[in-house]
C-alpha cells in the first residue's frame, strides 16, 4: 500500500512538470519492479525523504540579473573624451518586485573613467516586477592616455544585482612640439668685434597636440660647438612650463666665443617624453684678441693616480700657448683650484712663471700627484698674466694599496659554543679587533651579524670600543657578542667587522638556547569583569582583558578566547590576539562587552590558550535591568486610499512594517487585528512574516493588508498588532468600492 501511494505521488508531480505520463506499469525487471522512465520509485523516495525533512518553501523575492556581465572594450580613441556609450539591461528573474531601483553604482581602481548617461536611464527609481527589464548607459572618461577598470552593480537597497566588470583604453592624447625661430636668422648667430655674446635670437616652442605637455626641459644644445652658444636664463619662458594644447613660449639664445672661428651646434626642445624638431645653429667669432690656451703635451690628466703605495706618481707635461695677437702681460705663477680630497699634486718644473708670451709663443709646466692614503681626488689647472686668463684643465686621480689589514679573534667564551639556559640573553664572548696593515682605516662600522639566524646575536651596549673608531696601524679594539633568543633550539650566524673599505676575518657564531618557556597571565586592563550590567539598553559597557607572556619563550599561535557559560550574553568586540606569537613580555588586547535580550543574570568564564600553555580563568558575570520591547507599526503607502475600483476584490495590497523598537525581544505576536470591521480588510495569506515570531530588539517583520468588498460603498477599519501585553500604535485603513 504504500509503494502504491509513494508512486501515485510520484506520478502526480511528474506530470504536472510535463516531464513523464503515468499508467500502470507494462514492464518489470526481474525483481518485478517496473521500468517505466526509471524515475517513479527515485521520485517518490525524494518526494518521502522532503516531506519529512525539507524546510518550506523559500519566500518569493526578486533576483537582479545585469548583462552584459563584462565589457572589456570602452575605448577612448583619437583624444576624444567621452567615448562610446555602452548599454546595459538589468533584469527581475525573481519572484517578486524590486523596491525602488537605485541609481547605478560605478566603483573599482578607475571609477572615476566611467559616467552614467542620466538622459539614457530607465532604471533609476522604477519598481521591477518580475520577468521585466530596464535599460541604462554607462560611457568611459579621460583626459590622458592609459588603461582603465571599474565594477558596475544595481539595487533596491535589499537586492544587488551580480557585478558587472567594465575596462578600456584611452589613446590620442598626446603632445606635439614644434620649435621655430621667430627673430633673426639661426644660421648667422655670430660674435663681431671680439664683443661676447653676440645678439640674441628669440626661439618659439607651441604645442600643436592634443595633450598637455609635462614640464619642459630647458632647451638642450648639442652638436660640434654647444659650448658657443647659450640660454638667456632672464628671458627663458619655457623651462619647468606645461604648455596646453596651442599654447606657446618663447626662449633667447646668445652665440658666445672667446676666440676667432667658425662654429655650430642643434637646439632641440622637451619635456622628457616628447622631442621638438631640431633647429641648426652656425656662426663666426671674429675680432678677438689675444688669449692664454693650456694644453697636455704628454701624459694623462685624468689618470695621475697613486698605486701600489708607492707616490709620488707619473709626471704629466703641459703647455701654455699666447694664441692670440698682442703680447701676454708677465705671466703669474700657475693655480691650482677647487681641489677635491685635499692637495694632491706638486709642481715638478715651471717655465712660465715670470715668462711674457709673444702671440704663438709658448712654455711648459709639469705636475704629478702624490697621497699617503687610498681614495680618489682632483684639481682644476690654470695659469693667467693679471687680466687674461687660460682655459682651466681638470686633473683627477685615485691613490691606491695604502690599505689596512683587520684581524678579528676571541679573546674570551668560546664562539662556537655560546649558550642559553632558563632566560635570555645568554653568555658574553670577547672579540678583539686588530689593524696589521699599512695604514689607518676609515670610521668603523658596527660590527655586522650575516646568516639565517643573526638576528640571534646581539652587540652588548658598554663593552664595544670599535664601532666608530679610527684603528692606527697595529691599534686594537674589542667588543662583546651575546646570544639571544625567544624560543628554544640551535642558531648560528657569521660575525665580521668592516670599515669603508676593508672586512676582517670572518669568524662563525654558533649557540643553544634550552629551558625557555611561555607563560601567559589574562587580567582586566580596563573595566570590571565581574559588573559587566546592562541598564536600559543592550550591549552594556565593553571591558578590556590584556593577555601578556610573562615567560621567557615565544607562544605559538594564540587560539581564539574561549568563553564557556552563558556565552550568548558576552560579545568579543576586538581580539588582537587570535593567531598573534606573543614574544617575552609582549602583551595583546581583547575587549568584550555583555549583551542581553532579556533582563536577568548571567556569567561565563573566559581564557585563552597558546598550544598546550593556558592562561588563568577570569569570571565575567553581570546583570541586564530595565530591558523592555515597544512595538511600533508603519506603512509604506497611503493607508487612507485602499480602494476597490472596477468591481476586483480584493484591492491592492499595502505592506505594513512591525518594527521593536524597545530594548528586550517581545513576546510572540499575534495576528494582525482589525477593528471594529474585521471584514472590510483581510492579511493576505502567505506574505505575513510576524504572526508567531519573537522580535529581538531592533528586528522588524511585515505583512500585507488588502481591502475585500462586494458591493459599492465606503469601508474602514483600524489595524494592531499584539505581542502578548503590548499592543503597537494602530493606523486607520480608509477605502471606498466602486464598480460593484
Amino acid at each position: 500500500m504504500l509503494v502504491q501511494q509513494k508512486r501515485h505521488l510520484a506520478c502526480g508531480l511528474l506530470a504536472t512538470l510535463g516531464l513523464a505520463a503515468c499508467g500502470e506499469p507494462k514492464a518489470t525487471d526481474d525483481a518485478g519492479t517496473s521500468k517505466q522512465d526509471g524515475r517513479l520509485e527515485i521520485v517518490a523516495d525524494a518526494l518521502t525523504t522532503v516531506a519529512a525533512d525539507a524546510p518550506r518553501s523559500p519566500p518569493r523575492r526578486p533576483i537582479l540579473i545585469l548583462s552584459p556581465a563584462i565589457v572589456i572594450d570602452i575605448d577612448i580613441v583619437d583624444g576624444i573624451s567621452p567615448g562610446r556609450p555602452v548599454i546595459f539591461t538589468l533584469t527581475n528573474s525573481g519572484t517578486a518586485p524590486t523596491k525602488a531601483l537605485l541609481s547605478p553604482e560605478i566603483g573599482g581602481i578607475n571609477f572615476g573613467n566611467f559616467e552614467l548617461i542620466e538622459t539614457q536611464d530607465r532604471c533609476t527609481g522604477i519598481e521591477l516586477q518580475p520577468g521585466f527589464r530596464c535599460v541604462f548607459a554607462v560611457r568611459p572618461l579621460a583626459n590622458g592616455n592609459g588603461q582603465y577598470s571599474g565594477t558596475l552593480t544595481l539595487g533596491d537597497g535589499e537586492v544587488t544585482s551580480n557585478v558587472g566588470s567594465l575596462s578600456g583604453r584611452a589613446t590620442g592624447f598626446d603632445p606635439a612640439v614644434r620649435l621655430t625661430a621667430t627673430s633673426g636668422d639661426p644660421s648667422k648667430m655670430n660674435v663681431p668685434g671680439g664683443i661676447s655674446p653676440g645678439p640674441a635670437m628669440t626661439f618659439t616652442v607651441e604645442n600643436e597636440g592634443r595633450l598637455d605637455t609635462s614640464a619642459l626641459a630647458r632647451p638642450t644644445i648639442v652638436g660640434s660647438n654647444p659650448e658657443n652658444f647659450q640660454i638667456v636664463t632672464d628671458a627663458d619662458q619655457c623651462t619647468g612650463e606645461f604648455l596646453a594644447p596651442g599654447a606657446h613660449c618663447t626662449f633667447q639664445v646668445v652665440p658666445v666665443a672667446e676666440v676667432n672661428g667658425k662654429f655650430s651646434a642643434t637646439l632641440t626642445v622637451g619635456d622628457g617624453n616628447v622631442v621638438s624638431n631640431i633647429a641648426s645653429l652656425s656662426g663666426v667669432a671674429s675680432d678677438f684678441d689675444p688669449a692664454l690656451t693650456l694644453r697636455v703635451l704628454a701624459g694623462d690628466p685624468s689618470a695621475m693616480s697613486v698605486s701600489g703605495g708607492t707616490s709620488p706618481g707619473l709626471t704629466v707635461t703641459f703647455s701654455v700657448e699666447n694664441t692670440g695677437v698682442v703680447d701676454t702681460a708677465e705671466l703669474r705663477a700657475p693655480k691650482l683650484s677647487d681641489a677635491i680630497g685635499g692637495p694632491h699634486f706638486e709642481f715638478v718644473s715651471d717655465d712660465c712663471a715670470g715668462t711674457i708670451l709673444e702671440p704663438t709663443q709658448s712654455c711648459e709646466l709639469q705636475l704629478r700627484p702624490f697621497a699617503s692614503v687610498n681614495g680618489g681626488y682632483s684639481a682644476t689647472l690654470s695659469i693667467d698674466d693679471g687680466s687674461v686668463v687660460s682655459n682651466e684643465l681638470t686633473l683627477i686621480g685615485k691613490a691606491s694599496g695604502f690599505d689596512p689589514l683587520l684581524v678579528l679573534t676571541a679573546t674570551y667564551g668560546d664562539p662556537a659554543e655560546m649558550t642559553i639556559q632558563g632566560s635570555s640573553p645568554g653568555s658574553i664572548v670577547i672579540f678583539q679587533l686588530k689593524n696589521s696593515g699599512k695604514a689607518s682605516t676609515s670610521v668603523l662600522a658596527s660590527p655586522s651579524l650575516q646568516g639565517t639566524h643573526s638576528t640571534n646575536f646581539q652587540l652588548v651596549g658598554g663593552q664595544d670600543e670599535c664601532s666608530g673608531a679610527i684603528l692606527a696601524p697595529h691599534a686594537k679594539c674589542t667588543f662583546g657578542i651575546r646570544p639571544v633568543s625567544i624560543n628554544n633550539g640551535a642558531f648560528s650566524a657569521v660575525l665580521t667587522v668592516h670599515d669603508a673599505g676593508t672586512t676582517s676575518n670572518e669568524i662563525a657564531l654558533n649557540a643553544v638556547a634550552s629551558g625557555l618557556a611561555p607563560v601567559l597571565a589574562l587580567s582586566a586592563s580596563e573595566g570590571n569583569p565581574t559588573s559587566m550590567n546592562i541598564t536600559g539598553s543592550s550591549p552594556g559597557p565593553v571591558v578590556t582583558f590584556a593577555v601578556r607572556n610573562t615567560g621567557s619563550a615565544q607562544t605559538v599561535p594564540l587560539a581564539a578566547p574561549s568563553i564557556v557559560g552563558d556565552t550568548a550574553n558576552f560579545e568579543i568586540v576586538s581580539d588582537d590576539c587570535a593567531g598573534e606569537r606573543l614574544v617575552p613580555g609582549a602583551s595583546c588586547a581583547l575587549r568584550i562587552r555583555p549583551v542581553a535580550p532579556d533582563n536577568g543574570t548571567y556569567s561565563a568564564n573566559l581564557g585563552v590558550a597558546a598550544g598546550p600553555t593556558s592562561t588563568n580563568v577570569v569570571t565575567l558575570s553581570g546583570e541586564a535591568t530595565g530591558l523592555a520591547a515597544a512595538l511600533t507599526l508603519s506603512v509604506d503607502g497611503d493607508p487612507r486610499a485602499m480602494d476597490i475600483v472596477g468591481g476586483q476584490s480584493p484591492g491592492p495590497a499595502l505592506t505594513f512594517t512591525l518594527t521593536n523598537s524597545g530594548t528586550a525581544t517581545s513576546a510572540a505576536i499575534a495576528t494582525p487585528r482589525l477593528y471594529p470591521n474585521p471584514d472590510a480588510f483581510q492579511v493576505v495569506s502567505g506574505r505575513n512574516e510576524c504572526t508567531g515570531m519573537k522580535l529581538a530588539a531592533g528586528a522588524r517583520c511585515t505583512f500585507d493588508v488588502q481591502p475585500v468588498a462586494s458591493s459599492n460603498g465606503g469601508y474602514s477599519a483600524t489595524l494592531a498588532v499584539d505581542a502578548g501585553a503590548l499592543t503597537s500604535n494602530g493606523i486607520t485603513l480608509l477605502g471606498t468600492a466602486s464598480g460593484f
